[in-house]
């Protein structure tokens, strides 16, 4: 039988190891100072997969909420120049369209402060992330 021993190890690079997504706590946004960027940013975020080894979060839809577009949370590394490396928030991964940018490169998940708003703004003093625990210790979806 196919004992899988030569099977390559499993590479860092697999976009949706959905038991590595699980374990992603959920993050909460809050304090965005811009009225514009607000609305699509606050709120609270799940695990969706990773893009250049880091993981990648979509904000979850508000009761009653028809969302044009999705929010997401992502990395992106310098292979497009240094100005590009750091953590977006942008309606898809690595889209043209962008609200929110932190410059870290080093940094494994998006960090809590600092973060420009609008992307190429000043920095806003009171916007916050916050990690509020793992998805999983919510109800199950059936």
């Amino acid at each position: 039988g196919a004992g899988g021993k030569n099977a390559p190890p499993p590479s860092s690079a697999v976009v949706s190891s959905s038991r590595a997504v699980k374990q992603l706590p959920r993050l909460r946004v809050t304090g965005c100072s811009d009225a514009t960027v607000r609305d699509m940013v606050e709120g609270t975020y799940s695990g969706l997969c990773f893009n250049h080894s880091r993981p990648v979060w979509k904000r979850e839809s508000r009761e009653g909420e028809i969302a044009e577009f999705d929010v997401l949370i992502y990395f992106w590394d310098d292979r497009d120049g240094d100005e590009q490396c750091g953590w977006w928030f942008g309606p898809s991964i690595g889209g043209e369209m962008v609200w929110a940018y932190h410059p870290s490169k080093t940094s494994k998940s998006p960090p809590s402060s600092e973060w420009s708003v609008p992307y190429d703004g000043l920095v806003d003093e009171g916007f916050r992330l916050e990690a509020i625990g793992a998805a999983g210790a919510s109800k199950p979806k059936s």
